[in-house]
């Protein structure tokens, strides 16, 4: 009986389904929709985190429930870009 590598990893490490980890994220966004005052359309930037649980935080204010609803109340601002930093890196295994 032969002892192959790929054999002993599975013994010593049982099949497990892989840990996802949270996301980072870089979110510009103006207020152009905003009335009066309050429109604005000079650019803002922060940087948040999306959880595997699906909650999302941001450098500040309180957390949202999904990106869904981050995105809603975005929309009802102004415009705005989200582009996940670790998108472009490959993956490893």
């Amino acid at each position: 009986m032969a002892l192959h590598a790929e054999s002993y990893l599975h013994a010593v490490y049982p099949l497990r389904k892989p840990v996802e980890l949270p996301r980072c994220f870089l979110l510009r966004w103006n207020n152009s929709k905003g009335k009066g005052k309050r429109r604005d359309t000079t650019w803002h930037e922060c940087y948040g985190t999306k959880y595997p649980n699906g909650r999302v935080t941001l450098d500040f204010g309180p957390p949202y429930e999904s990106m869904s609803e981050l995105e809603e109340t975005l929309d009802q601002a102004g415009e705005y870009t989200r582009d996940f930093l670790d998108e472009g890196q490959e993956k490893q295994a």
